[in-house]
């Protein structure tokens, strides 16, 4: 399809139309996208830390409740005895939470280890509580034997499948927060190509309308100035078109043709009056041979009957031109006013059409506001996201004092172990291996530290990437209020030419009222020359006297 063959509402209608479709696709890949980055930050905050931060104390712990044990194999102490239970106790809430994790866990593998793990602790308990009541009877060197039988083995396959779960939740984490940034970057690539692309097609849009509209509108005045200049012989262009400038030239090309009627008209009536006036010419000459042949006593009163009857000829004659020429220029006058209204009526149609385009540009702005709004959405809960992991650093602070402790209790038991001689041998031993699972609970700590670190800087470059996506949506929507404003100004100049229009129309009906008088005036002037005419008939027949020699004149007028 044309572009002419569209009408002007239509053409910016189905422009803006296009650079709304672009918004509205625009705006829902971010709503997709946006709701993809808080998937992520979710599992992130709800699942992999929490598992993360659980296993870690989970070992801790046990290593607590271990250290514990040894206190109480050396000095049977009530307060060793409490701790024990109160870690155990610490182990039964950190289980409740780990298996309400499991479920969401994605791999299958993960909640196997989980299985073993809960399998080794109830082995622990168990061997913990017999070593208890072995101690208790007396049978220190039994109840270290049974840890070392039934505890400690144990113990090293707890740690071995929690690091195992850790090390696949942290490897977990790394994919969601690579798809985290994925997402971030898509979204700002999208927008700045869908920027790129609205504002590039927005000013192509506006060129080709603008132009389809101001070329033939210049061409249709260029043809309205020819007419006035006089020259009715060209044909309007753009009467082709479906538009409204289609319309116009369609007007003014049935304008032009009753101008170019009305003009052949007058030539005619020129040539008839001409030819009209040659003829009397000859009628004189015959008049004046016969009265140089008439009696001397008439000539002077023929003469007089001759010049009264020509001058109430040529006053008929003329009134009879200005009472026709006055009727062809009124009716002329009211077909310009008809069309001055058609084109009017078009000029109002434009007006509306841009106000509508007006309206649509403002939906586009609200819009690019309400994806404003979803990015600063997004900027919080990336904010929270941040003051998650400044809680799993308090966490860690705290499993690194258990540590610390727990590599302070290894020592005390080492020096007591020492101090017992070949007695405290084996427990010396135990207490060696107690300082090397602190030290690697300790360097645990350290690393999940260091991830952290990294997991912060990842959320800070998000929070700068969503208000980068901020500002990109405020400039698509200053462009929108830009492209309403030149929408506004080009209805402003579409109003003004309807206005001008209208007082063209308003000057063609005064022009019509102006030639009804000149008719009514033509009419007057007839009726006296219709007065004169008679009393010239009147003078004539004083003249009987000479009527043959009248006869021989008429024969010689019939006959030229």
């Amino acid at each position: 399809m044309k572009l002419h063959n569209l009408s002007v509402s239509q053409r910016l209608f189905a422009g803006f139309a296009v650079v709304l479709l672009i918004n509205i696709v625009l705006a829902f890949f971010i709503f997709y996208k946006k709701s993809s980055i808080s998937e992520n930050a979710l599992t992130i905050t709800e699942i992999r830390t929490p598992t993360i931060v659980q296993q870690l104390t989970l070992i801790g712990t046990l290593n607590s409740s271990l250290a514990s044990m040894r206190g109480y194999l050396i000095s049977p102490d009530s307060g060793f005895k409490a701790d024990i239970d109160k870690a155990w106790e610490n182990i039964g809430v950190i289980r409740e939470q780990v298996d309400l994790l499991a479920p969401r866990w994605i791999v299958e593998k993960n909640r196997e280890r989980w299985k073993g793990v809960k399998e080794s602790l109830d082995k622990i308990r168990e061997a913990q509580k017999k070593s208890v009541a072995l101690a208790d009877s007396g049978l220190k060197d039994e109840a270290v034997a049974n840890l070392k039988e039934n505890a400690f083995p144990n113990v090293r396959k707890i740690d071995a499948l929690a690091r195992e779960i850790v090390d696949s939740q942290q490897a977990l984490m790394k994919d969601d927060s690579r798809k985290l940034n994925e997402s971030l970057r898509m979204i700002g690539y999208f927008l700045i190509s869908g920027t790129a692309i609205v504002s590039i097609l927005g000013l192509m849009i506006a060129f080709v309308i603008t132009r389809s509209v101001v070329v033939p509108l210049t061409q249709t005045v260029d043809s309205m100035n020819k007419m006035q200049q006089g020259k009715l012989d060209e044909i309007i262009q753009g009467q082709e078109r479906r538009d409204e400038l289609g319309m116009v030239s369609k007007a003014l090309e049935n304008f032009r043709k009753s101008l170019a009627q009305a003009e052949s008209e007058r030539q005619r009536q020129a040539e008839v009056a001409q030819k009209a006036a040659e003829v009397q010419g000859r009628k004189i000459a015959m008049t004046e041979e016969f009265v140089t042949g008439a009696m001397t006593m008439v000539s002077a009163l023929l003469q007089a009957s001759e010049e009264l009857q020509r001058s109430a000829d040529a006053l008929s004659r003329a009134a009879r031109v200005s009472s026709e020429k006055s009727t062809t220029v009124s009716a002329a006058s009211e077909q310009a006013s008809a069309n001055v209204q058609t084109v009017s009526a078009a000029g109002q149609q434009l007006s509306a059409s841009i106000q509508e385009i007006s309206r649509q540009v403002q939906v586009s702005m609200e819009i690019a506001e309400e994806a404003v709004r979803e990015a600063q959405s997004s900027d919080i809960k990336i904010q929270e996201l941040v003051e998650s992991t400044q809680q799993i650093g308090l966490v860690l602070e705290l499993i690194k004092n258990i540590a610390e402790q727990t590599n302070l209790l290894a020592l005390n038991a080492t020096i007591e172990a020492a101090r017992a001689g070949d007695a405290g041998k084996g427990f010396a031993v135990v207490a060696a291996e107690v300082k090397s699972l602190a030290n690697e609970t300790a360097k645990a700590t350290q690393d999940i530290e260091q991830r952290i670190v990294q997991m912060r800087s990842a959320s800070n470059d998000a929070v700068v990437a969503i208000k980068g996506i901020g500002k990109i949506i405020y400039d698509i929507n200053t462009n929108s209020s830009s492209i309403a404003s030149a929408v506004e100004e080009q209805g402003a100049a579409t109003n003004e030419i309807s206005r001008s229009v209208q007082e063209a129309a308003q000057g063609t009906q005064i022009v019509a009222v102006d030639m009804v008088e000149v008719s009514n005036s033509a009419h007057e002037t007839g009726g006296i020359a219709a007065s004169i005419n008679t009393a010239a008939q009147d003078l004539a027949s004083l003249s009987t006297k000479i009527g043959d020699s009248i006869k021989t004149f008429a024969n010689k007028i019939n006959a030229a």
